[in-house]
C-alpha cells in the first residue's frame, strides 16, 4: 500500500489534470492505509513511502481545490456589458 501511495502520488502530480485527480485521492487513501500497516514495531517497512505518497496526494488535492475556488470566484466577477437601446 505504501508503494502504491507513492506511485499514485507521483502520477497524480504529473497527470492529475487529465484524470480528474483520481490518482491523488487514491494516493491519500492508500497512504493512510500504508501508514497504519507500517506502524513502529510491526516489522513492515515502507513508512516513508506511505508518508511521501500521502503528502503528494494532499498537495495535489489542496491545489485542485484552490484552483476550483479561484475559477468560481473569477466567474462570479465577470459582468456582461450593458447594452443601451439606440433611437
Amino acid at each position: 500500500m505504501a508503494t502504491a501511495s507513492l506511485v499514485l502520488g507521483l502520477v497524480g502530480l504529473f497527470v492529475s489534470w487529465f484524470t480528474f485527480g483520481i490518482p491523488s485521492i487514491l494516493a491519500v487513501i492508500f497512504g493512510h492505509i500504508g501508514i497504519t500497516q507500517t506502524k513502529p514495531g510491526s516489522g513492515v517497512s515502507g513508512r516513508g513511502l506511505a508518508i511521501t505518497g500521502l503528502v503528494l496526494g494532499y498537495v495535489v488535492v489542496a491545489f485542485a481545490i484552490w484552483v476550483s475556488i479561484a475559477f468560481v470566484y473569477a466567474a462570479g466577477q465577470v459582468t456582461s456589458p450593458v447594452v443601451t437601446p439606440s433611437g
